[in-house]
């Protein structure tokens, strides 16, 4: 099926032939289907690459079901569920406990209608805020600490698009996150200035099995003569009002929970530099062993940040030699498939994971930089 289209009078009035897509869909040809890998049980297209997955079973990360309330808003058909994925960027940035630092195509990202592009340039930097809003008006981790009392009027004053239903569930959602429940406990604390307040750059627990981190496993506070495993440890220092933000680095395994609340509810770590692998034998006729109690690196076991930084050092160049982390490319190559057997919500963030996305390809650039 054609058509054809007549030129303006005085201009070039030669006939066009257009396809239709009703014409194209008839040249299609479907993949055929193939078994789920037999290592992972991801689904598999014709002709991907195998071991694509999991490195043939030698990465296992274990996923977490996200709340049934948070599950039906990513799934639901109601207006409401709706709503929600179509403005589910500003409502994870309006509960980001880091504010997004980069440079991209705002006319893109407005877009309502067409295909939706989150289209950046550059890096992509994830900053960490005082505590108290220097001009009165909180963003980010100050909504969990500051003028707590009007925190559902707080939300609501950043973005007219919001519906109070949604912001409310939310609200009472993430009451669980150990990041929530550490910045609303601080506001019990008097003369909180005089304190040191920090987050740990990493659970430390394995995602190789089932934990999900307490709060006292993401955060820390302490006065100055103290000495705790959070101040040893290599942290992210906050500050009441320094007028000033903290990065925080890409490697760090709070570097997803911190900006991706509503695909981290639980607070579980993202990719981190410590993260093993499965060890194979090279001796196939042997039987494959799988270290599930293998000690991670501790960084309980790091009394100065010059030691980490060297433990770091030391990881990197067995890398190069052995491969036993897991890198950033792996790691997310393992996350983002689909399999029979879980929900794989992030998949279904929609404007959300586009961001998510970008950035952890950002993430991985500037990991091969950094080893390279």
């Amino acid at each position: 099926m054609s058509s054809t289209m007549v030129g303006k009078k005085g201009y070039n009035s030669k006939k066009k032939s257009y396809t239709y897509v009703g014409q194209l869909q008839s040249d299609y040809v479907l993949l055929k289907t193939v078994p789920n890998f037999k290592f992972c049980g991801a689904k598999k297209f014709e002709y991907e690459p195998p071991g694509f997955c999991c490195n043939n079973g030698s990465i296992k990360l274990v996923s977490h079901e996200m709340p049934a309330e948070l599950q039906n808003l990513y799934l639901g058909t109601t207006e409401e569920c709706k709503h929600f994925r179509t403005y589910i960027r500003k409502y994870n940035n309006m509960f980001a406990f880091t504010s997004l630092g980069v440079n991209y195509d705002n006319e893109l990202a407005k877009r309502n209608r067409g295909i939706y592009i989150f289209r950046v340039q550059g890096k992509m930097y994830h900053f960490i805020n005082d505590l108290l809003p220097p001009s009165g008006r909180a963003k980010n981790l100050q909504l969990y600490f500051y003028d707590n009392d009007n925190e559902l009027a707080n939300i609501m004053a950043c973005s007219e698009k919001m519906h109070e239903s949604i912001v409310k569930k939310l609200m009472n959602i993430l009451r669980i996150n150990p990041y929530s429940i550490f910045l609303k406990s601080l506001i019990d604390v008097p003369n909180i200035s005089n304190y040191n307040i920090a987050l740990k750059y990493d659970s430390g627990l394995d995602q190789r099995v089932y934990n999900l981190p307490t709060t006292s496993e993401v955060a820390g506070i302490w006065v100055e003569k103290e000495t705790t495993e959070v101040s040893y440890a290599p942290h992210i220092r906050i500050y009441t009002h320094s007028n000033r933000s903290q990065i925080v680095n890409y490697y760090y395994g709070c570097y997803d929970p911190l900006q991706y609340p509503l695909l981290f509810p639980y607070g579980q770590s993202g990719w981190n530099c410590d993260i093993k692998k499965i060890i194979q034998p090279k001796d196939t006729s042997k039987r494959r062993a799988f270290c599930e109690h293998e000690e991670l690196l501790s960084i309980r076991n790091m009394y100065f940040v010059d030691g980490y930084l060297d433990m770091k050092a030391q990881n990197l160049e067995k890398g190069k030699r052995k491969r036993d982390n897991i890198s950033v490319r792996e790691y997310y190559c393992y996350k983002f498939q689909m399999r029979e057997d879980e929900t794989n919500e992030t998949l279904h963030s929609r404007r959300l994971f586009q961001q998510y996305s970008v950035d952890e390809h950002i993430k991985l650039e500037t990991q091969r930089l950094d080893f390279f």
